[in-house]
């Protein structure tokens, strides 16, 4: 979020989400060819699920969020995706049949307010003065399509190694980002500028927020399922907060201390 904030009006979003999951997929596909040759038939009989995986967990997060943080407010998307973990609890409880426990919901419910607390700063106000448009529109899809991709991570069984499934959902992911980009070069007369800086915003978003962040959160979900993986969406805004004041010199509020306060325990309980 950091990086594409930075980023903004020097890279195309729709060039940065197919530089991102393009470039993964490339990596992914040098190191694991050996694997890709031994699972062609897995790859093949599992294309379609791959496919919509693909399009929901890196295209439709991907460059149609970059864009709606050039049409919206960073405080209605942060309280729109904050909902997230919520819909998937939803999504497992009543389309998949996941139990759900009182502890479970009640920690969903405090880590919700202690994010909408440290997204408005401690300022209810913020809230009846926001004015909704199409960018908001784009983040509730990309928080629907995220939440669905979350759950059919767990509930979508495949023969493929996680190393080798995340490589070809990214190849999917870049080619859902095609129909943006050509939208950017062709109409809008956007084009990416090779320079040391997008190089460097490159590498960061191939092998921290794609291989990193990807791999870790596919292997939460494998072991404590999508309810419990998805409250982990609860610490962005506190990760953002300590990134901001780190790299960005900001200061932290009282309100952060407040939200992490309702966060923390709500996570414990979620998880316990």
């Amino acid at each position: 979020m950091i990086t594409a904030r930075a980023m903004a009006g020097i890279f195309p979003p729709a060039a940065m989400g197919l530089t991102r999951w393009g470039l993964v997929a490339l990596f992914l596909a040098i190191i694991l060819f050996p694997h890709v040759r031994q699972h062609a038939a897995g790859i093949r009989s599992e294309w379609l699920s791959l496919a919509i995986l693909g399009g929901l967990g890196m295209g439709l997060c991907g460059a149609p969020i970059y864009l709606a943080g050039t049409l919206t407010t960073a405080t209605n998307i942060g309280l729109i995706y904050a909902v997230c973990p919520l819909i998937i609890l939803m999504l497992s409880a009543y389309v998949f049949s996941a139990s759900i426990k009182l502890g479970q919901l009640a920690g969903l419910t405090a880590g919700l307010v202690g994010v909408l607390i440290i997204i408005i700063k401690g300022n209810v106000s913020v809230i009846t003065g926001l004015q909704f448009n199409g960018g908001d529109l784009l983040v509730v899809m990309g928080t629907l399509a995220f939440a669905v991709y979350s759950v059919g991570l767990k509930q979508v069984k495949t023969t493929l190694p996680p190393l080798l499934r995340l490589g070809v959902m990214a190849f999917f992911g870049a080619i859902w980002h095609l129909p943006f980009v050509a939208y950017e070069v062709f109409l809008q007369h956007d084009i990416v500028t090779l320079t040391p800086q997008i190089f460097g915003v490159a590498f960061i978003l191939v092998f921290v927020a794609s291989l990193g962040a990807y791999v870790s959160f596919g292997v939460v979900v494998s072991e404590l399922g999508a309810t419990r993986a998805g409250t982990i969406l609860f610490l962005s805004p506190v990760y953002n907060a300590v990134l901001a004041v780190t790299l960005l010199g900001e200061v932290l509020a009282q309100y952060h201390f407040v939200g992490l306060a309702l966060i923390l325990p709500g996570l414990w309980l979620a998880n316990r």
